[in-house]
């Protein structure tokens, strides 16, 4: 679960067991050895102390995702500079624009009804709010599988994370601690993460308590995705597919984030191979776009829609380069960097959001839709009665609409839901791309030298 290097630098710097380093840096002998086997983390005092000691930062131990469960400033793969209530606020807001009150199919509130007893929680994260076609899929899937279980996202189920990372981890163990009662509460028995990063988080924090003398929270952690393949593969021919998915899939993740991020990215392919008529041809090395997924407006992303536009055939080409029509993304932040390039010769699809697909239970991609459209204004003209459904006025709707969703996307790459044309579902229910027709979108993502 906490892979580390701790060993082997240990063992490369002549020092012959664990228990030398323990002294050293003053950590109980049986304490280190956990944490050198991988069974939990080290507290961040505890990790600057073997940093010192080894003369190593601490990212030559431990991979990215897991520095931020210690609490490293290393493990910040986004910087952020607003505060937490600015933080949490910004996240919710896309998912205002696009999710109506009367579609809301989760709790937001851990007080909020529906109530009562669930075998199964699915934590749908914060972050996953700005994507929140994927919220909306990922709950029609437990639907229709027939999981008895509630859904929640937001600030009161958060793992914590921003604070472990701009606080400090007790803060974040805190926030963690907090956001499993209403889940205990309920009477869960398995909480079911979408975010690879809260796996990792709510389970250090279980860890760490017995660790220290207390008790582990009463249950069983899993990554959505995962726990998807567990429930269809124990269902069987009673899984209630109702179309075939004519997909050749590239898997999209960051592989070596953490074991967790490793697994689920193969746990992707697993369970795509489970879906009617998907193929899943590979998973993707490392592109440009693995930059562009940490951080959107580093050198090289584009600015201008022909420069988007350049950028989608290169990424389109790589898929073709696979025999894929289609990249599904891992990860709900990937999600939406992805969401801009995709074209009338890839389309780019979250791996749930493909079941949901061969379960007749997808939604149209309202995200990727604006930002296609990549006309602020007309994004909130067109979402109009989902935003008055929360009281947003126009001009605080404008205003999440701005900072989303840039003309920068723009190349007139519209069409259906499915991304190839065939279907003869719009993007968006409510026509954000109105008088957009595929033959015209073809003609637009045509290159210089007439070549798809």
């Amino acid at each position: 679960m906490f892979a580390n290097k701790l060993a082997a630098e240990r063992e490369r710097q002549g020092l012959g067991t664990a228990d030398e380093l323990a002294r050293r840096v003053d950590i109980a002998p049986a304490l280190y050895a956990q944490i050198e086997a991988g069974e939990v983390l080290p507290s961040t005092d505890e990790m600057t102390r073997i940093t010192d000691v080894l003369g190593i930062k601490a990212a030559k131990l431990y991979p990215l995702g897991l520095l931020g469960s210690i609490g490293l400033k290393e493990g910040a793969i986004y910087e952020v500079s607003l505060t937490e209530a600015d933080l949490y606020r910004e996240l919710r807001e896309p998912t205002r624009l696009f999710v109506s009150r009367e579609e809301m199919s989760w709790l937001e509130r851990a007080a909020q009804h529906p109530d009562g007893e669930y075998e199964v929680f699915l934590n749908l994260s914060c972050s996953t709010q700005m994507y929140p076609t994927m919220m909306l899929d990922a709950v029609a899937v437990m639907r229709a599988l027939d999981v008895d279980f509630a859904a929640g996202s937001g600030p009161e189920f958060c793992c914590g994370g921003y604070l472990r990372i701009h606080h400090t981890v007790e803060a974040g163990v805190k926030m963690a601690d907090r956001s499993v009662q209403p889940i205990v509460a309920r009477k869960a028995k398995t909480h079911v993460s979408q975010c690879t990063q809260c796996l990792n988080n709510f389970t250090a924090t279980s860890t760490r308590r017995v660790v220290d003398g207390g008790e582990a929270t009463p249950l069983r952690e899993m990554q959505l995705t995962e726990f998807l393949i567990e429930r269809i593969e124990e269902m069987g021919d009673g899984v209630p597919w109702a179309r075939s998915v004519d997909r050749k899939v590239l898997v999209h993740g960051h592989k070596g984030e953490s074991p967790v991020v490793t697994k689920t990215v193969d746990d992707v392919a697993r369970l795509l191979r489970l879906v009617p008529g998907v193929e899943v041809v590979g998973i993707m090395e490392r592109t440009f776009m693995n930059d562009f997924c940490y951080k959107g407006d580093m050198p090289g992303y584009p600015t201008t829609p022909e420069q988007m536009q350049a950028r989608r055939h290169e990424i389109a080409a790589i898929a073709a380069s696979y025999g894929a029509d289609t990249v599904a993304i891992q990860h709900q932040d990937c999600s939406r960097i992805w969401a801009p390039f995709a074209s009338v010769d890839m389309a780019v699809r979250n791996a749930v959001s493909i079941v949901a697909e061969a379960l007749a239970c997808d939604h149209p991609d309202r995200v990727q839709a604006a930002f296609m459209l990549g006309d602020p204004d007309a994004v909130v003209e067109q979402t109009r009665p989902i935003w008055a459904s929360w009281g947003l006025t126009e001009e605080e709707a404008r205003t999440i609409a701005q900072r989303e969703y840039t003309p920068v996307a723009t190349a007139k790459v519209a069409g259906c839901s499915c991304g190839r044309g065939t279907c003869g579902r719009e993007f968006v229910d409510i026509d954000v791309l109105q008088g957009a027709d595929w033959k015209s979108a073809m003609r637009t993502a045509t290159r210089a030298d007439g070549q798809n």
